[in-house]
């Protein structure tokens, strides 16, 4: 099987892979955009994106929450707008999709 990989270009983002893992990889992006919506965001916690992450990496959880963290995404819409456009950020949570079974 082929491995999954997820990056930036042109401001979009790439998916190549199985067409199992990309299809589940862009709801996790569709469910993310929603979580991050920045006119509904008043900033004191990042509960919607962790729910977001338990859905679709229960097995990343905390290393992604720390990725984001990493990256300037302390709430659910500094994730959205901060982390979620950078290159580096997207090809991680690639990899681990690639590593997930599904």
């Amino acid at each position: 099987m082929s491995e999954f990989k997820a990056y930036i270009r042109d401001d979009e983002i790439m998916l190549e892979g199985a067409d199992d893992k990309i299809e589940l990889f862009s709801q996790f992006l569709d469910d993310m955009d929603e979580a991050t919506d920045a006119s509904s965001c008043d900033c004191r916690s990042n509960d919607k994106v962790r729910t977001v992450v338990e859905n679709y990496f229960p097995d990343y959880v905390d290393e992604i929450m720390e990725l984001f963290e990493d990256n300037d995404g302390y709430c659910n819409c500094e994730i959205g707008t901060n982390v979620m456009g950078k290159n580096s950020v997207v090809r991680k949570l690639g990899r681990f999709m690639d590593m997930q079974d599904i």
